[in-house]
């Protein structure tokens, strides 16, 4: 990190340094703790075709800062994020 701030990265997907993937209510908790205490976070997508957009609208190999987690009653979990370059 350019900020010299302590950091740890979390790989969605299997790889035999790290082991198994963790669970999405895992993942959720780490988000929702280091939220809570003001750490910086961010996400980012998979780095295949390059500039290509995801199903989901977001672009592939690009990375987004999550400005907001929110859980509500019924379950709905959402994250704001936004794209530090647009």
């Amino acid at each position: 990190m350019l900020t010299g701030a302590p950091f740890y990265r979390v790989n969605l997907q299997y790889n035999s340094h790290q082991g198994p993937a963790p669970s999405a209510d895992e993942i959720w908790s780490t988000i929702g703790s280091e939220f809570a205490k003001n750490a910086m976070l961010n996400a980012s997508t998979v780095f295949s075709d390059s500039g290509k957009l995801t199903d989901n609208g977001l672009l592939n190999g690009h990375a987004y800062a999550i400005l907001g987690v929110f859980e509500f009653s019924d379950g709905l979990r959402l994250m704001r994020i936004r794209n530090p370059w647009g």
